[in-house]
C-alpha cells in the first residue's frame, strides 16, 4: 500500500469539507477549514486511516487562503501544547453539538459527556464558554486559547478576594446570552470592590485596579 505523505500546505477534503494542513507538530496535523478558518486537530495516523477509508481526499499543495494562524504553534512548550489540544477538543465538541451560538447550559452537558475521555481537571461550563468567546472573537486563532506566562501582573498585584470578585462579575455581566459591553464589567466590578471595602471584613487591603488593566483580562 502506498504511504500517504502529509505535510504543511497540503490541501484536502475531509467528510466533504475543505481544509489545508497549516502545520504538523508532535505528530498532530493542524487542519484549517477554508470555509471559516476553524481549526481541527487530527493525528497523522488517524488522517492516514481516514484516507484509507476514503473519508479524506488529497488535493496536493496549493496557495493558502489569506487567513493565517497568528503565531507559530511549534514555539509552544509541551505543557502549552497539551493544554491547547484539550481546549480545542472541548470547543470542537461544543460547536459540533451546539452550533455557532452555544449556551452555558448546553456547554455543561457537552463537558459532562466528553470529560472522561480527556486528561486534566474538569472545566466549568463558564470557563469553556470563556474559551469559546476568545476563540470566536479571534476568528478561531488557536493561540487565543494559550495561557499567558504564569505569575501574571493581575495575579501578583491583586489578592484572591479581588480576583474572585473579578471572575464572578465577568460571569454575571459578560459571559451570558445578553453579552453586555466590557465597559459594564468594570463598572460592576468597581461597585462590588467598593462594597467589599466598606464591610471591613477582609484581612488584606482591597486594591482598586485601573479600567485598562481590568478590561485587558476580559
Amino acid at each position: 500500500m502506498r504511504t500517504v505523505s502529509l505535510h504543511a500546505g497540503l490541501h484536502l477534503t475531509l467528510d466533504n469539507a475543505d481544509y489545508f494542513i497549516d502545520r504538523i507538530v508532535d505528530d498532530k496535523c493542524y487542519l484549517v477549514a477554508l470555509k471559516d478558518s476553524s481549526l481541527l486537530i487530527e493525528s497523522k495516523c488517524a488522517s492516514r486511516d481516514m484516507h484509507s477509508n476514503r473519508r479524506v481526499i488529497l488535493h496536493g499543495s496549493q496557495r493558502k487562503q489569506t487567513t493565517k494562524i497568528s503565531a507559530d504553534l511549534s514555539t509552544l512548550t509541551d505543557k502549552q501544547k497539551a493544554q491547547l489540544d484539550i481546549r480545542l477538543v472541548y470547543l470542537q465538541s461544543v460547536v459540533r453539538w451546539l452550533g455557532s451560538k452555544p449556551t452555558t447550559k448546553g456547554i455543561e452537558d457537552v463537558v459532562d459527556c466528553i470529560h472522561s475521555e480527556l486528561k486534566g481537571a474538569k472545566p466549568s461550563a463558564s470557563t469553556v464558554y470563556r474559551w469559546w468567546r476568545k476563540w470566536e472573537s479571534s476568528s478561531h486563532d488557536p493561540m487565543s486559547l494559550v495561557n499567558k506566562k504564569s505569575g501574571s501582573t493581575t495575579s501578583r498585584k491583586f489578592n484572591r478576594h479581588v480576583i474572585q470578585a473579578f471572575n464572578e462579575v465577568v460571569e454575571e455581566i459578560y459571559l451570558n446570552r445578553q453579552s453586555k459591553p466590557k465597559s459594564e464589567v468594570y463598572d460592576a466590578f468597581l461597585i462590588r470592590l467598593n462594597k467589599m471595602k466598606m464591610t471591613g471584613l477582609y484581612e488584606v487591603e482591597i486594591c482598586i485596579p485601573s479600567r485598562v488593566s481590568v478590561l485587558s483580562h476580559v
